[in-house]
């Protein structure tokens, strides 16, 4: 597409803060009411309530990013160039994410009980220096940092059977089915791509032009590959 190679970079944060303040809103306001109508949730403990509330941005951004990333694997829009891309619609979906992980983390590490789940904890600082080195490169190893987001198709299947699991509620059509979603594109999205997105990856590093990208860039892209 035509529009890949006019990329904006002009207010790098904009979209991040829209991204923070939507997921804060999420945490704050919004799943609350939600949950606050669901008369199952209102005997669980605190830790468990605590849980259930970061899932509504947690899914919500999971859509998100496997919607765009969906859209940008079967149209081609990154283009061919695997070390710098300048896709506006690649670099908008780091800026949202970048956003979210950021106010993710802070609302976790406020609550000792969310703080203690050192491998979530892991996972958001991870994602917040990969996709930040990713948006102050502008562009560089874009093509890597945008495809990992494909792993986020297998995040609301999990949410909700963790849902529905916590609200006892472990058999019948839905619970079936979020199981069998999460079995399915776990392995899809995040087994059977595996290889190839490392593949994809050392064809990348293999590639003279990835000498213009920063050492640290790629160390990184390697590390969140693992």
């Amino acid at each position: 597409p035509r529009l890949q190679y006019s990329m904006d970079t002009s207010l790098p944060f904009l979209l991040s803060l829209a991204g923070f303040s939507v997921t804060l809103l999420c945490h704050l306001v919004f799943s609350p009411l939600l949950w606050s109508r669901i008369r199952e949730y209102r005997t669980l403990p605190e830790s468990k309530k605590l849980y259930l509330i970061t899932l509504l941005a947690s899914t919500v951004q999971a859509i998100f990013a496997s919607i765009v990333t969906g859209f940008i694997i079967t149209t081609g829009w990154l283009g061919d160039v695997r070390v710098y891309s300048k896709s506006q619609l690649g670099f908008t979906t780091m800026q949202v994410l970048f956003g979210y992980f950021v106010a993710d983390l802070l609302f976790c590490l406020y609550f000792p009980r969310l703080r203690n789940e050192l491998g979530s904890m892991a996972h958001h600082v991870a994602g917040i220096i990969g996709i930040g080195l990713g948006l102050y490169c502008q562009g560089k190893f874009m093509y890597f940092i945008v495809y990992r987001f494909i792993s986020e198709c297998s995040t609301p299947f999990v949410n909700l059977r963790f849902v529905l699991h916590f609200l006892n509620h472990r058999s019948g059509f839905w619970y079936y089915f979020a199981s069998i979603g999460m079995v399915v594109t776990f392995f899809l999205c995040r087994i059977l791509a595996f290889p190839w997105h490392w593949y994809e990856l050392l064809l990348g590093l293999a590639d003279p032009a990835s000498s213009l990208v920063p050492p640290h860039l790629r160390v990184w892209t390697c590390i969140n590959y693992a």
